[in-house]
């Protein structure tokens, strides 16, 4: 907070409501620059970095990452995957196509400078896509299959958790391609294990909302029937939601 305080005062604005966030973030920006951050007693975050960010995002700078690495250099900022992640997961949330190409642009420059992803970078990156509601489908599609390139490039392969935010992605697509992908992701990962309790029950939820959403009932039909054959006996909200597909089927004869 020193370092806020001290850009306000700089700026002459201190208690005052009219200070925009870009002022703060350009004397923030100059502070870093010059190496006054020891002197405003606090050593910037990630969030701080996130805001900057997202400042140079909004101005259309075609050279934002490398700007923001280069405020980062000079405050000696240790360059490693796990601040790398934070950064990418924090300005992901932020949500827009923008924001998205920035994070994995971000991705990219630290892998090419020797700084390797992990699971963590690579879940986040999805996460962000998948939850994304202002993305177009076909944008969502593209960067969903960017990333497990990448993930498989490394010999990573798709965990309980990005499997679920692969199905996310899927299923939004709200096309015949996307439901297919969906159920392929879903037979891929009970193939592996040969156990519906190996998928967790949000999974579960998500598949098959989706599927009924889109009226694919055959494929709902599909799901339950594996899980009545298995014994798997689903709990909470996703029992309940079996209940009542079973009753929409019946009913639709």
């Amino acid at each position: 907070m020193a370092l806020f305080r001290k850009a306000e005062k700089l700026c002459g604005g201190e208690g005052k409501e009219s200070m925009h966030v870009a002022t703060y973030n350009a004397v923030i920006h100059g502070l870093l620059i010059n190496g006054q951050a020891a002197d405003a007693e606090a050593i910037p975050d990630v969030y701080t970095y996130t805001t900057i960010f997202d400042t140079l995002l909004q101005s259309n700078r075609p050279d934002a990452v490398m700007r923001m690495l280069d405020v980062m250099e000079t405050a000696k900022i240790p360059a490693n995957t796990a601040t790398y992640t934070a950064i990418i997961d924090c300005l992901i949330r932020r949500k827009g196509e923008k924001n998205v190409r920035a994070a994995l642009q971000l991705a990219n420059k630290m892998e090419a400078d020797g700084i390797p992803a992990n699971e963590v970078t690579f879940t986040s990156l999805l996460a962000g896509v998948s939850r994304d509601d202002e993305l177009p489908a076909m944008v969502q599609k593209q960067l969903v299959a960017e990333i497990m390139a990448k993930m498989t490039a490394r010999g990573m392969e798709p965990n309980r958790v990005t499997q679920t935010f692969l199905l996310l992605a899927a299923l939004k697509a709200d096309s015949k391609t996307g439901i297919d992908q969906a159920m392929q992701i879903w037979r891929e990962a009970i193939a592996e294990k040969g156990n519906p309790g190996h998928i967790p029950h949000p999974t579960y939820f998500i598949l098959l909302t989706g599927l009924a959403k889109n009226e694919r009932y055959d494929h709902v039909q599909e799901v339950m029937e594996y899980i009545y054959r298995s014994g798997w006996q689903p709990k909470g909200p996703l029992e309940k939601l079996i209940k009542q597909l079973s009753m929409e089927i019946a009913l639709r004869g």
